[in-house]
């Protein structure tokens, strides 16, 4: 999504780059909204008679298993948004689309299990409105990355970002596998003391 949408490539298109990440930022929140919304309504339809502390246990055991996941490889696809939207389509139909599929969590590349996890706390919630809210937090947290591109004003600048982003890719697995793990524990001392 970086080299998708950056101050280069909007400015080259006559656009303004801090309007065009708010619409980008707006859909990625309601992407997000959305599936957590949907989530948590299929949650509350199916998981009625499953009471909050069983639930804990589900996600603790969940949120264990997506650490192994995530220590092993992630299950992943790989999944572009459609580049040429960008000159198809008005800026705010790319813009908000772009972050719309990226809120979602799984129309584009999934690269860790947390992406599968979040979507669990939303159905074991169990409520639309707790749920959309965890979605639409997703949201914004996945799409927050695109402020690192808006210093850079030239495309050696985009370019050693990239660069840089992607020699980070081993520590943020293991701070994946981290904050998976604690979430693992974090649920699993909620399901004993409730």
């Amino acid at each position: 999504m970086l080299s998708s949408i950056n101050p280069l490539g909007e400015r080259a298109r006559g656009h303004r780059f801090g309007t065009t990440v708010l619409y980008y930022l707006a859909g990625s929140v309601l992407g997000g909204a959305i599936m957590g919304g949907l989530a948590g309504t299929l949650g509350a339809l199916t998981l009625l008679g499953m009471g909050m502390q069983s639930r804990l246990w589900v996600f603790a055991v969940a949120a264990a298993t997506a650490a192994a996941l995530e220590w092993r490889g992630a299950p992943s696809w790989h999944r572009q948004v459609n580049e040429d939207w960008l000159s198809l389509y008005r800026r705010w139909v790319y813009a908000a689309g772009y972050g719309v599929q990226l809120g979602s969590g799984f129309a584009t590349t999934v690269s860790t299990a947390g992406v599968y996890l979040w979507l669990l706390a939303a159905l074991v919630l169990a409520s639309p409105p707790a749920s959309a809210l965890v979605g639409a937090s997703f949201g914004l947290a996945r799409a927050a990355p695109i402020f690192a591109v808006w210093p850079r004003e030239s495309a050696a600048e985009l370019r050693e970002l990239h660069r840089r982003l992607i020699s980070f890719g081993g520590f943020s697995r293991r701070v994946s596998i981290a904050a998976l793990g604690a979430l693992a524990v974090v649920a699993a001392l909620g399901g004993i003391l409730h």
